[in-house]
């Protein structure tokens, strides 16, 4: 088990990980994944991650040492994104390119397109 990500031991951050870990938990599932708990703070579950299932973007399946479906946010957690059923599960390459603009699974314009 992996050290906690939390860096205030409050009841509301633990409450805000163990909701965003539930959810991550079903977007899994609707992505054909098997959801695994990896990470308690104590004895609530604050982290999940997702082996198998189907990219949202492409697909395709997970590549790579660890084959697992990462959430992407259609907004970055420090731009105010929420973990929702919005969410995608992705694979790597998609996640990464969603990451630096290469690639729009949110049909909108991506800031560099924007004349």
């Amino acid at each position: 088990m992996r050290k906690s990500a939390i860096k205030r031991d409050t009841p509301k951050a633990i409450e805000r990980l163990h909701t965003e870990a539930l959810m991550k938990e079903k977007l899994c599932r609707r992505a054909g994944g098997v959801p695994y708990r990896s990470a308690f703070h104590k004895g609530v579950l604050i982290g999940v991650g997702c082996l198998g299932g189907r990219c949202e973007a492409c697909g395709g399946h997970p590549m790579g040492i660890t084959r697992e479906l990462e959430l992407s946010h259609e907004h970055s957690k420090g731009q105010g994104g929420k973990t929702s059923e919005e969410n995608k599960m992705l694979c790597e390459e998609c996640h990464a390119n969603t990451r630096h603009n290469l690639r729009n699974i949110y049909n909108e314009n991506p800031s560099w397109s924007v004349k």
